[in-house]
């Protein structure tokens, strides 16, 4: 288990999780760049590490499209937060 000074959690997620697998962490900007991450709040997380699952409910895919450029300082990320 991490102790106090251990770093940020999000970090020792990424460094704990398999590829291709699902991880869920409590703070906002967790995210695992081998498996898929999305928000959770602390008492799902909780749900989670005591019972080992986590219920879903999975919406429909959708497809996105920009167009145009990206501007400068503009990152990915800050076009995924901007979809409604």
């Amino acid at each position: 288990s991490l102790r106090p000074g251990d770093g940020i959690i999000h970090s020792w997620l990424n460094r704990m999780l398999l590829p291709d697998t699902v991880g869920t962490g409590g703070d906002s900007h967790t995210r695992f760049p081998l498996g898929i991450s999305f928000p959770a709040g602390s008492g799902l997380v909780a749900f989670a590490a005591a019972t080992g699952v986590m219920p879903l409910d999975m919406p429909e895919s959708i497809l996105v499209r920009f167009k145009g450029e990206m501007q400068p300082g503009i990152t990915l990320r800050d076009l995924v937060h901007a979809i409604p």
